[in-house]
């Protein structure tokens, strides 16, 4: 505060008001002082009240525990044996801990540790049950602790038989059979048939509410483990036997009992956990090895047995082959692991299955197979292909295998994924057959092989419908042959017999499917009886009667627009040769028969059988053209026959691109002499002959012995020969090749 401003700017009134406040505020401050040290003061009078209270009940507690501890004056303890009120030393120890072991007295997942205090509180019960002086109220109660005890003892075996069969961890096994030996003393061989017995339930129990063969085999694989590992080479009951009956051993509840009780009566305790303790000693601890194996052998045999009966009604909970294979697959990782006591695997394998779960897998690749075919069919069924010109559409930049194959990427896609399906089904027949070697030695590839070879007769063997069908036939059968067929082969277990069957029936249908469709085909294109028109003009033909020409112009189109043409290989072109040289033959006879002896319409008819002939040669063709030339003059015949056989040759030849899909291979003369006036008349274009062909670039040996002939001339004096004069007077690059070659690779 800053007193001299307040003395300039304050008058005299208010430095007074200022005075007194401040005034007033000291003394409240000092008042609160005053009154917080008496608090405090009071505070500490409180503590070292308390404090001293404390001291005197801890010296009370001290003497009172001292007394305690003190035995009682035999004058106190000592009575005459006549006198019935009172109670020996020794009774009144058992008596007081025995009111406190039934109260700890109960059924829990302990069973040894209740057995224990059971045993304990029966000795003491037993003890006090035969003084002979025990006042009123102690006989009392000790009669109505009687059938508790008894019904205790009941309630704990029932409760460790029904634990058996819930059990498969040996530490808590081990703990249950103790507690049985303790209540009622069993041999190991009597205990080991206890817990099989309750196994056994447990897993019947488990086949009847359980889909899952895995959780069967894991609880015969876990009985067995444990029973091995508790009675076999582990000796876990012979040690834990021996460490119950140890002197001084007692459980945990126990201690805690003893450990609330007076020094006395704690002594006293200890003597009575020892007589515990003793009676153990006197138990089977072993079981002869070649007994507990008989036992373990025969309990999963009935196991099997179980299985074996109820395993028909299992199965039809397994409904695809890849649950059947990752059922295998874990049971084969099961059956890796070591079953003690149990001589081979595959004996409990086969004893459990037999042949109902191959059967089943079998039935199963049947239907599945079934049911691929099924969508293969529906997806065709449903798949148009009347726009032929989508199969020649270019998809991609790269190069493009389904290009000009006659198969579409619709039809290659649904391949793909029947494909995709065959190859898993495959996969899973091979997995089961080489888990089946391991545990049941059976081989399931030719048995698959020649389902899928059945597949593909069914396939194969179905009839047409429509008159579409063949040629969509031909393109599903084309699209199984060309692509994937590594697929097919793998189903056949790269068997080389079912491989060439198999390859032999889709060929076979893919040819007769095409066949079959050009038949269609023909029959569409074939003209009925139509007249020829005469020729006025005696003449020698140059081309075939354009209505046979539009004939087969109509055929090889329609092969064209469908995109099939170029697909023919040599049987179909053979079939097509065949059907139409017959159908064409029978026609040419027909108008041989039918037609007028004028030479012009013979000569034509010749040309036409000619042709045909050499298109599609038969023995209808040839009969016809006997026939032609019957009606001809023998003169003139001898004159024309050469000039109409050459001139056949020739539209033969010309017409190779446009018919020769449909016919066989003629083989003709490089060469045909061709009279000039038929140049003159069908020639558009010029026809360039004799073009000089450039030879090839001689290799380096070629060179090296024309060099070494060089310098054996000029060592001789002969004119060297590349300096002699060309023969040939035609100027030609090949020549002036010659000429330069020598001297630009001649070395320097």
């Amino acid at each position: 505060m800053d007193v001299e401003r307040l003395m300039r700017e304050l008058n005299i009134d208010q430095l007074a008001e200022i005075q007194s406040n401040l005034v007033t505020e000291v003394e409240d401050k000092k008042e609160e002082l005053r009154q917080m040290v008496g608090r405090r003061y009071r505070d500490v009078l409180d503590a070292s009240n308390c404090v001293r209270k404390l001291a005197e009940m801890a010296n009370q507690l001290s003497d009172c525990i001292a007394e305690a501890h003190k035995s009682p004056p035999s004058s106190v303890i000592a009575r005459s044996s006549k006198d019935s009120g009172w109670m020996r030393e020794d009774a009144i120890y058992r008596f007081v801990v025995l009111d406190r072991l039934q109260r700890e007295i109960e059924v829990t997942d302990d069973s040894l540790s209740d057995t224990f205090v059971l045993l304990l509180a029966e000795n003491l019960h037993r003890f006090l049950s035969v003084e002979a002086s025990l006042p009123a109220p102690v006989a009392a109660t000790l009669r109505r602790l009687s059938p508790l005890f008894m019904k205790q003892r009941r309630d704990l075996l029932e409760h460790c038989e029904a634990m058996l069969g819930e059990l498969n961890d040996w530490n808590e096994t081990t703990n249950v059979f103790l507690a049985m030996v303790i209540l009622n003393p069993l041999t190991p061989a009597e205990l080991v048939d206890r817990y099989f017995s309750a196994r056994l339930d447990k897993v019947s129990r488990c086949i009847s509410w359980s889909n899952s063969l895995i959780d069967v085999l894991r609880a015969m694989h876990d009985t067995v483990a444990v029973v091995y590992c508790i009675f076999g080479k582990g000796k876990v009951y012979s040690s834990a036997l021996n460490v119950v009956a140890a002197d001084g051993w007692r459980p945990e509840c126990v201690k805690m009992i003893i450990g609330d009780q007076l020094l006395t009566y704690v002594n006293f305790i200890e003597g009575e956990i020892l007589k515990v303790n003793r009676r153990y000693a006197i138990l089977e601890k072993q079981i002869d090895p070649n007994v507990l194996q008989g036992k373990c052998t025969a309990w999963v045999t009935n196991i099997c047995d179980v299985i074996n009966n109820q395993m028909d009604e299992l199965c039809k909970h397994i409904e695809s082959t890849e649950l059947v294979v990752d059922f295998l697959s874990m049971a084969s990782e099961l059956f890796r692991t070591k079953w003690t006591g149990i001589v081979s695997h595959s004996v409990i394998y086969q004893r459990m299955f037999g042949d109902k779960l191959i059967k089943r897998f079998i039935s199963l690749i049947e239907s599945e197979l079934l049911e691929a075919e099924d969508r293969l069919i529906k997806g065709w069924s449903s798949m148009a292909f009347a726009d032929a010109g989508l199969l020649f559409q270019k998809r991609s930049e790269k190069f493009d295998p389904l290009l000009a194959s006659g198969v579409s990427k619709n039809l290659n896609e649904l391949v793909e994924k029947f494909n995709g399906e065959l190859g898993l089904l495959s996969q899973s027949v091979r997995r089961f057959e080489k888990l089946g070697k391991e545990l049941s030695n059976v081989a399931l590839t030719d048995q698959f092989a020649e389902m899928v070879l059945k597949m593909v007769e069914r396939l194969t063997n179905r009839p047409s419908t429509s008159s579409e069908e063949p040629l969509r036939l031909f393109r599903l059968f084309l699209a199984l042959i060309r692509f994937h067929p590594s697929v097919l082969c793998s189903s056949m277990d790269r068997s080389a017999d079912k491989i060439q069957q198999c390859s032999r029936l889709l060929n076979q249908a893919a040819h007769n499917a095409l066949c079959e469709h050009l038949d269609r085909v023909i029959q569409m294109c074939e003209n009925e009886e139509v007249a020829l028109e005469q020729v006025g003009v005696f003449m020698i033909p140059t081309q075939i009667n354009h209505r046979l020409y539009d004939f087969l112009m109509m055929i090889a189109n329609e092969t064209i627009d469908q995109g099939v043409g170029h697909l023919c290989n040599k049987n179909v072109r053979e079939h097509v040769k065949n059907v139409l040289g017959r159908l064409l033959g029978d026609m040419m006879s027909s108008c041989a028969d039918n037609c007028c002896c004028l030479p012009a319409v013979c000569f034509q008819l010749l040309f036409d059988a000619r042709v045909i002939l050499l298109l599609f040669p038969s023995e209808a063709v040839k009969a016809a053209i006997q026939k032609i030339e019957s009606k001809l003059d023998p003169f003139d015949l001898s004159i024309v026959s050469d000039l109409i056989s050459q001139n056949a040759k020739i539209a033969v030849q010309r017409n190779s691109l446009l018919f020769g899909q449909m016919s066989g291979e003629p083989v003709f003369p490089r060469e045909t002499n061709l009279r000039e006036s038929y140049n003159q008349l069908i020639d558009t274009t010029k026809r360039i002959t004799e073009v000089p062909r450039l030879s090839l670039i001689p290799r380096l040996s070629k060179y090296r012995e024309m060099e070494s002939e060089a310098k054996q001339e000029e060592m001789l004096g002969l004119p060297s020969s590349t300096t002699q004069p060309a023969k040939s007077s035609t100027t030609s690059l090949s020549s002036f090749y010659d000429k330069i070659s020598t001297s630009w690779f001649r070395k320097e």
